[in-house]
């Protein structure tokens, strides 16, 4: 499971629980601007590529950095329906394919953090935290 932050133009992706250990990464900073695209579940693809350092257990989970068609992609997936996937540009990764607590919540802050470039117009939204600073969490 990933959190996401928003501040100052830079997207965390916070890496959370056991996914850590499974993913071998804690965290991956990108900046807003580097985000061109946010998909849903629907854009998750079938085949990881090659893993090259982390955990794929086949209909368990997905979690690290692979390799496919000469790019690199970090997965952090257990239940594809909650996944989304980011197009990136500019950073090492060219996707994160992560499961999030709330999809939509979080495709719905990524979408306005790329289209309002933090002005902070935006107001609190479910499962976010929202001032100069945005949040988008796991339920507790």
């Amino acid at each position: 499971m990933v959190n996401i932050d928003i501040d100052d133009g830079i997207a965390t992706f916070h890496i959370t629980g056991l996914h850590r250990l499974w993913a071998l990464k804690s965290s991956i900073v990108v900046p807003v601007h580097d985000i061109v695209a946010v998909d849903g579940s629907e854009s998750v693809p079938r085949w990881a590529g090659w893993r090259i350092a982390g955990t794929w257990l086949p209909g368990v989970i997905t979690a690290g950095t692979f390799r496919t068609d000469g790019e690199w992609t970090f997965w952090d997936v257990a239940h594809s329906q909650a996944a989304i996937v980011l197009t990136l540009r500019g950073h090492w990764y060219s996707r994160l394919i992560i499961e999030v607590a709330r999809p939509d919540d979080a495709r719905r802050l990524l979408t306005e953090a790329m289209q309002d470039g933090q002005t902070s117009r935006l107001g609190p939204m479910p499962g976010a935290r929202s001032n100069t600073h945005r949040t988008a969490t796991t339920p507790s």
